[in-house]
């Protein structure tokens, strides 16, 4: 268990790093705005995907 809670702490540090690097290119490249957001959303999804699976790891772990 304790494996998949620090993979999930990873998977979820990545997405918000992905977002933040998405971010910045929004900023300079206004041009592909529409694609970037959606890349956005799916990666914000997969962020809270992440730290959804994380609390109910946690939580699991904490009630043994």
């Amino acid at each position: 268990m304790a494996s998949q809670i620090k993979q999930q702490k990873i998977a979820a540090a990545l997405a918000k790093a992905q977002i933040n690097k998405l971010t910045k290119r929004l900023d300079s490249e206004p041009e592909a705005a529409d694609r970037i957001q959606q890349e956005i959303a799916a990666t914000r999804q997969k962020q809270q995907d992440a730290e959804a699976l994380l609390a109910k790891l946690t939580h699991s772990q904490e009630s043994l």
